[in-house]
C-alpha cells in the first residue's frame, strides 16, 4: 500500500479543493494510504473528507503580523511530517502549498518524489501579470514558476493549455503530465433538481435569469460580467444575475464591485450569494452561466454547468477553449462589446440553447470523475514506486 501525502491550503469551496476532496473520496483503500498536510484547517469542504483521512494542520496559531516567522515555522513541521511519515509520493496543490513542500522536503532530507498540482495557479496568475495587483505577489508567483517547478520531480496540471503554457515558457521542467478534472455526474444532476428558496427562481417569470460561480476576486473579473449585463439592461433585455460563490463583504473587490454595481443602478438586478455547498441547484434553473475569468487552468464551473445543462458563455481562456472547443458553448473576446453581444444574441436564439442544453450535457459525461480516476490511479501508481 502506498502512503500519498497531499497539501493544500484549505478546504474553502475552490476548484482544487473540490477535486482533491473528490479524489481522497474515491482512492482505493487496498492501494493508497492517503494523507493531508494542510496550511489551514478551515474551510466548507472539511466536513467532506472521510473519517479515515490522517489529517495535520500546518499553520502555527500566531498573529499574522508575524507572517515570516509563521510560514518558517509551518515549513520546518512539514519536514517533520515528510521525516515521520516517510510518504511514498507527495503532492502539493497551489502555490503556498507548493512553496512549503520544496523547502520542507529538502530539509526533512528524503528522496520521496515531490510534484506540483498545478490548477491554473501560479502559472497562468503571472503570465495574466497586468492583473496582479501587488508587486510581492507577481515576485511570489514567478519564485515558484521559474525556481521551484525546474526542481521538483513534475509539474501535474488540469489542461493541456496549460502544459503548452509551461512547455514555452519553462522548458528546463523535468515532466510535466495532464490529468483533466473529472465530476460526479449522478451527483452533480440529483443535487441540481433540488428547490431553491430564491424570489427569483420560479416557474413564471418575465425575465431572463444569468449566472456565474467562483470567488469573489479580482481573478473572476466580475467588473466585466457586471459591466456586459448592465449594457444588456440598456438595450431593454430584461434579465437578473446571480453571482454565486464565497464573498468577503470588507474586501476591496467587494466593495469596488459593489461601488460599480450603484453607478450602474442594477442593486436590484444583481445578487451576490456567497458561498453555497450546492451552487448547482442554482445554476441548473438559470438561463445561461456566464464565465469571464482573467485566468484559469481548467475551469470546473464550466462542466458543472453543463453538467446541470445550463448554456455556457465564457471568455476566452486556458481551459476554457478545451471544454467548449467553440461548439459546446459560446467562446468570446475578453472585451464587453463582444460578451454582451454573445449572452444577447444566446439569450434570443430558444432554439440554439436548447441544442447547447444537450450538447453541453453530452461533452460533460467525457469528464466523468469514473473516466478521470483511473488516470489518477495510474499517476500515483507510477511515480509512487
Amino acid at each position: 500500500m502506498k502512503k500519498i501525502l497531499f497539501i493544500i491550503g484549505s478546504f474553502e469551496g475552490g476548484g482544487a479543493e473540490r477535486i482533491l476532496v473528490r479524489l481522497i473520496q474515491k482512492l482505493p483503500r487496498d492501494k493508497f494510504s492517503p494523507m493531508i498536510a494542510v496550511w489551514k484547517k478551515e474551510g466548507p469542504l472539511l466536513e467532506y473528507l472521510p473519517k479515515d483521512i490522517t489529517l495535520f494542520a500546518l499553520r502555527p496559531n500566531l498573529h499574522k503580523l508575524l507572517a515570516p516567522i509563521i510560514l518558517v515555522l509551518g515549513i520546518f513541521k512539514l519536514a517533520s511530517i515528510i521525516k515521520r511519515e516517510r510518504p511514498n509520493l507527495i503532492l502539493s496543490f497551489l502555490e503556498l502549498s507548493i512553496f512549503l513542500a520544496f523547502f520542507a522536503k529538502r530539509i526533512a532530507g528524503v528522496k520521496t518524489l515531490l510534484w506540483a498540482a498545478e490548477r491554473g495557479s501560479p502559472t497562468s496568475t503571472y503570465f495574466a501579470k497586468e492583473h496582479i495587483n501587488l508587486f510581492r505577489h507577481l515576485l511570489f508567483y514567478k519564485f515558484v514558476v521559474f525556481y521551484c517547478y525546474p526542481r521538483v520531480d513534475g509539474v501535474l496540471v488540469c489542461s493541456f493549455g496549460l502544459k503548452e503554457l509551461l512547455e514555452e515558457n519553462v522548458p528546463n521542467i523535468k515532466r510535466i503530465e495532464v490529468i483533466q478534472s473529472g465530476y460526479p455526474i449522478e451527483e452533480i444532476e440529483e443535487a441540481s433538481k433540488e428547490d431553491v428558496g430564491h424570489p427569483w427562481i420560479k416557474e413564471e417569470r418575465d425575465y431572463y435569469l444569468l449566472c456565474a460561480s467562483g470567488r469573489v476576486t479580482w481573478v473572476k473579473n466580475y467588473s466585466l460580467l457586471i459591466s456586459s449585463f448592465a449594457k444588456l439592461i440598456e438595450e431593454g433585455i430584461k434579465c437578473k444575475l446571480l453571482i454565486i460563490g464565497k464573498k468577503n463583504e470588507n474586501s476591496k473587490e467587494f466593495k469596488r464591485l459593489e461601488k460599480l454595481i450603484k453607478e450602474l443602478r442594477q442593486e436590484e438586478n444583481i445578487c451576490f450569494l456567497g458561498f453555497q455547498s450546492n451552487p448547482w441547484k442554482y445554476v441548473a434553473k438559470c438561463d445561461l452561466f456566464i464565465l469571464t475569468s482573467h485566468y484559469e487552468g481548467f475551469p470546473n464551473v464550466i462542466v458543472e454547468a453543463m453538467i446541470c445543462q445550463t448554456p455556457v458563455v465564457s471568455v476566452d481562456c486556458i481551459g476554457a477553449k478545451e471544454i467548449l472547443e467553440d461548439r459546446f458553448g459560446y467562446l468570446v473576446r475578453k472585451d464587453q462589446g463582444s460578451l454582451k453581444e454573445a449572452i444577447k444574441s444566446l439569450l434570443l436564439d430558444e432554439k440554439k440553447r436548447e441544442i447547447l442544453k444537450e450538447e453541453g450535457k453530452n461533452r460533460a459525461l467525457y469528464f466523468s470523475f469514473q473516466n478521470i480516476l483511473p488516470k489518477y490511479i495510474s499517476f500515483l501508481s507510477s511515480y509512487s514506486n
